[in-house]
């Protein structure tokens, strides 16, 4: 097991102690499901599926392979078939800017907030993608600025393997 993996089951003990979570929205690259199947295993959320957005994938020009539906499901993913994500990953412009990037992020993390007050009606949304998604992303929107790239790398190289960020219902970080 690499010690990302334990990092991410210690960190789910921890959360399941911390937070009542109710659902999971993950970024459909394998690094970031193997990330949450271990969050969800340290935390014993196995009756909670997965969601998958690809519109939680890191920006166009950097994100890796990503997974289909299928493939999720055969590598033995807790998935729910059931959840509607905002966009497929064949919808993400190749060539999106840093300001289409944005505004997806900002759109994606928007439509999952949504998703879970309906579905789950309380509790605590766990979302599992990349750092610059993650961290960067629904702060500056929130300031309604468009970060420069330079900005989200040199954020991100401070960054542990596993980062995580709590964001309250009034907004504190």
């Amino acid at each position: 097991m690499w010690h990302g993996q334990d990092d991410a089951q210690n960190l789910g003990s921890i959360m399941t102690n911390a937070h009542n979570i109710t659902s999971i929205y993950v970024s459909p690259v394998y690094r970031c499901m193997e990330a949450a199947r271990k969050i969800e295993e340290g935390a014993s959320l196995h009756n909670i599926k997965m969601k998958i957005d690809p519109g939680l994938l890191e920006w166009a020009a950097t994100f890796g392979e990503v997974l289909s539906l299928e493939e999720l499901l055969r590598a033995g993913f807790n998935i729910s078939q059931e959840s509607e994500p905002l966009m497929e990953a064949t919808d993400i412009n190749v060539r999106e800017t840093m300001k289409d990037y944005c505004i997806r992020s900002q759109r994606t993390f928007t439509h999952c907030l949504e998703d879970h007050r309906q579905t789950a009606r309380e509790g605590t949304m766990l979302v599992v993608a990349h750092q610059m998604t993650m961290l960067k992303i629904p702060i500056d929107s929130a300031k309604e600025r468009i970060p420069f790239f330079l900005e989200l790398v040199q954020l991100g190289a401070k960054l542990p393997y596993l980062g995580h960020v709590w964001l309250s219902k009034d907004g504190n970080i």
